[in-house]
């Protein structure tokens, strides 16, 4: 039987400390859970009293410790006026297959704390409590806690319907770690960086862009080319959508930007680069759709170009391109039209088994030229980068 708190390990990286809650923790603890971002992802009594702080660690950190059966650790970090403070819980419960759970104050955001903390909190469960996997959950939409995991070294296993919160219970995010994996990220995150055109701009999608992208996906012209959306197209839909851009950034499979007129901000459309995750890691696929009241004003051209633009910048020194009946916008970038035609398979999303084209795009074309058609020689360590049009915006 283990005594609390006197058989508490401390666990500091020069940073962070982990240590055993004091009584002193409860004002701090109150204020984390009153934040409306704690009480957004996490199940707590409302309001939240120092008597159910008190509680918290009375009846589930401390026998947590004694049993053996769970380890709850405060957070301690030192503020902005260099001052050591509480800035949060972490605990393991269970073993030898064990959850992990986190809260952090406020104060302690954007400072890479959490991180940290969970770092120390699994190297000392891997090697001395006999853990040997460790699986985090989240309430689908928690991209803090996604970033927490993804930084730790958890890979994403699964998004699970209807795990988490009060009823009606919410869908989570699924991710485990086990002993002997590095505790650092497995992939790059590749968030959407802002790109600004002349009339656009590029941006991650918000929640106020889900009315437009409803309206979007649900016009007839949208869907006659991207034929696996669902139907109806509801803000449901639109929110799951947005909801799986983050798991796919963290992993290194897609990056989607939302175009948006660069003077009022209303989003105008969509456009991606997916399938990063395939057989060929320097390869993917670029798909868009355009809102029907933005078509016709050059926004998906110019879109594409900032794009095209982007990707070159980071390796790929040719493009190829491949669109449903005609070239559409690949038309317009100076895409060579490749010898060979072919047909897609049927039911691939966008395609449905039409003829499609392939065009090439070398890294030293001048994008405003499409009448370029000799392009020198590309960098000897070219490799290729496969771009599919789904010319949604049409």
């Amino acid at each position: 039987m283990n005594r609390w708190p006197e058989d508490v390990p401390e666990l500091y990286d020069g940073t962070v400390r982990l240590r055993a809650h004091r009584d002193t923790d409860v004002p701090g603890m109150v204020e984390m859970c009153r934040d409306p971002v704690s009480n957004r992802w996490m199940d707590l009594p409302d309001p939240y009293r120092a008597a159910d702080a008190e509680w918290f660690v009375r009846e589930v950190i401390a026998p947590g410790w004694r049993a053996g059966t769970a380890r709850g650790w405060a957070i301690e970090a030192t503020n902005s006026e260099g001052v050591e403070r509480y800035a949060g819980n972490v605990d393991i419960r269970g073993g030898p297959a064990a959850n992990i759970g986190f809260a952090l104050h406020p104060w302690a955001r954007g400072r890479g704390v959490m991180a940290r903390a969970v770092r120390l909190a699994l190297t000392w469960s891997f090697a001395e409590a006999a853990i040997e996997s460790v699986s985090w959950l989240a309430q689908v939409g928690n991209v803090a806690s996604l970033r927490v995991a993804w930084a730790t070294g958890f890979s994403f296993n699964a998004t699970l319907p209807r795990q988490l919160g009060p009823p009606p219970l919410s869908d989570a995010w699924l991710g485990t770690v086990v002993t002997g994996d590095q505790l650092c990220p497995r992939t790059r995150w590749l968030a959407p960086t802002v790109l600004r055109g002349e009339s656009v701009v590029l941006r991650a999608f918000v929640e106020a862009d889900i009315p437009r992208i409803v309206e979007a996906c649900s016009d007839l012209r949208t869907r006659r080319w991207l034929t696996s959306m669902p139907s109806p197209y509801t803000e449901e839909s639109a929110r799951a959508y947005l909801h799986s851009m983050p798991v796919e950034e963290s992993s290194a499979r897609r990056v989607v930007w939302c175009i948006a007129d660069r003077a009022s901000d209303l989003l105008l459309a969509n456009i991606a680069i997916f399938d990063l995750a395939g057989e060929d890691p320097s390869s993917g696929e670029v798909g868009y759709w355009t809102h029907p009241d933005a078509r016709g004003r050059g926004v998906m051209t110019e879109a594409l170009r900032l794009v095209v633009d982007h990707a070159f910048r980071h390796s790929p020194s040719r493009v190829w391109a491949c669109s449903t009946a005609t070239a559409g916008r690949s038309g317009k970038l100076g895409k060579r039209p490749h010898r060979q035609t072919y047909r897609l398979r049927r039911g691939r999303p966008g395609t449905a088994g039409r003829v499609a084209r392939r065009w090439q795009l070398r890294r030293s074309v001048d994008l405003r030229h499409p009448d370029q058609r000799r392009p020198a020689r590309p960098h000897p360590r070219a490799h290729l980068m496969r771009v599919a049009s789904t010319l949604g915006g049409r």
